[in-house]
Protein backbone atom coordinates (compact mmCIF):
# COMPACT_ATOMS: atom_id res chain seq x y z
CA UNK A 1 0.00 0.00 0.00
CA UNK A 2 1.28 3.46 -0.85
CA UNK A 3 1.84 6.06 1.85
CA UNK A 4 -1.15 8.32 2.37
CA UNK A 5 -3.62 5.80 0.97
CA UNK A 6 -6.58 4.55 3.03
CA UNK A 7 -6.32 0.95 4.17
CA UNK A 8 -8.49 -1.70 2.52
CA UNK A 9 -10.00 -2.90 5.79
CA UNK A 10 -12.39 0.04 6.17
CA UNK A 11 -15.70 -0.95 7.77
CA UNK A 12 -17.64 0.84 5.01
CA UNK A 13 -15.66 1.36 1.84
CA UNK A 14 -18.61 3.21 0.30
CA UNK A 15 -18.07 6.36 2.38
CA UNK A 16 -20.78 8.98 2.70
CA UNK A 17 -22.85 11.02 0.32
CA UNK A 18 -23.80 14.60 0.99
CA UNK A 19 -27.35 13.46 1.74
CA UNK A 20 -25.97 11.22 4.52
CA UNK A 21 -24.80 14.34 6.35
CA UNK A 22 -28.38 15.42 7.02
CA UNK A 23 -29.05 12.48 9.34
CA UNK A 24 -25.89 12.89 11.42
CA UNK A 25 -25.74 14.50 14.85
CA UNK A 26 -24.67 18.16 14.66
CA UNK A 27 -21.14 17.57 15.97
CA UNK A 28 -20.43 14.83 13.42
CA UNK A 29 -21.97 16.77 10.53
CA UNK A 30 -20.06 19.94 11.38
CA UNK A 31 -16.78 18.04 11.71
CA UNK A 32 -17.23 16.30 8.35
CA UNK A 33 -18.09 19.60 6.66
CA UNK A 34 -14.94 21.17 8.11
CA UNK A 35 -12.78 18.17 7.17
CA UNK A 36 -14.07 18.27 3.59
CA UNK A 37 -12.73 21.81 3.30
CA UNK A 38 -9.43 21.08 5.05
CA UNK A 39 -8.31 17.86 3.39
CA UNK A 40 -6.05 15.70 5.54
CA UNK A 41 -6.10 16.67 9.23
CA UNK A 42 -4.41 15.52 12.41
CA UNK A 43 -6.07 14.66 15.70
CA UNK A 44 -4.64 17.89 17.13
CA UNK A 45 -6.21 19.85 14.25
CA UNK A 46 -9.60 18.30 15.01
CA UNK A 47 -9.29 18.95 18.75
CA UNK A 48 -8.36 22.57 18.10
CA UNK A 49 -11.24 23.04 15.66
CA UNK A 50 -13.73 21.50 18.09
CA UNK A 51 -12.24 23.35 21.08
CA UNK A 52 -12.09 20.01 22.87
CA UNK A 53 -9.53 17.84 24.55
CA UNK A 54 -7.78 15.31 22.32
CA UNK A 55 -9.75 12.44 23.95
CA UNK A 56 -13.10 13.96 22.91
CA UNK A 57 -11.89 14.60 19.38
CA UNK A 58 -10.55 11.05 19.18
CA UNK A 59 -13.92 9.60 20.25
CA UNK A 60 -15.70 11.63 17.55
CA UNK A 61 -13.23 10.52 14.87
CA UNK A 62 -13.63 6.90 16.01
CA UNK A 63 -17.43 7.16 15.65
CA UNK A 64 -17.05 8.53 12.13
CA UNK A 65 -14.43 5.90 11.30
CA UNK A 66 -16.78 3.11 12.40
CA UNK A 67 -19.36 4.45 9.92
CA UNK A 68 -16.75 4.51 7.16
CA UNK A 69 -16.99 8.31 6.83
CA UNK A 70 -13.45 9.06 8.03
CA UNK A 71 -10.31 7.05 7.48
CA UNK A 72 -7.05 7.15 9.35
CA UNK A 73 -4.36 7.25 6.69
CA UNK A 74 -2.06 4.27 6.74
CA UNK A 75 1.29 5.94 6.38
CA UNK A 76 4.34 6.47 8.51
CA UNK A 77 3.61 10.14 9.14
CA UNK A 78 3.57 11.27 12.72
CA UNK A 79 1.22 12.57 13.88
CA UNK A 80 -1.40 10.38 12.20
CA UNK A 81 -3.62 11.99 9.58
CA UNK A 82 -7.33 11.55 8.86
CA UNK A 83 -9.33 12.05 5.68
CA UNK A 84 -13.02 12.00 4.83
CA UNK A 85 -14.30 9.12 2.72
CA UNK A 86 -16.86 10.31 0.19
CA UNK A 87 -19.05 7.79 -1.63
CA UNK A 88 -18.28 7.24 -5.29
CA UNK A 89 -20.74 8.97 -7.57
CA UNK A 90 -22.48 6.60 -9.96
CA UNK A 91 -21.34 6.82 -13.57
CA UNK A 92 -23.61 9.25 -15.34
CA UNK A 93 -23.48 10.26 -18.95
CA UNK A 94 -21.80 13.59 -19.33
CA UNK A 95 -24.54 16.02 -20.23
CA UNK A 96 -22.09 18.63 -21.47
CA UNK A 97 -20.45 16.33 -24.03
CA UNK A 98 -23.83 14.97 -25.15
CA UNK A 99 -25.16 18.49 -25.48
CA UNK A 100 -22.19 19.65 -27.56
CA UNK A 101 -22.47 16.56 -29.76
CA UNK A 102 -26.18 17.28 -30.36
CA UNK A 103 -25.45 20.93 -31.16
CA UNK A 104 -22.71 19.96 -33.60
CA UNK A 105 -25.08 17.68 -35.55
Amino acid sequence: MEAGQPSDDAPNAAGFSMSDLVGLPDDQRQLLNWMLRQGDVTLADVAQHLVQEVDGASRLLTELESKGYVQELDDDAQPRHYRTQRAQKPNRPRLASNLWRALDS
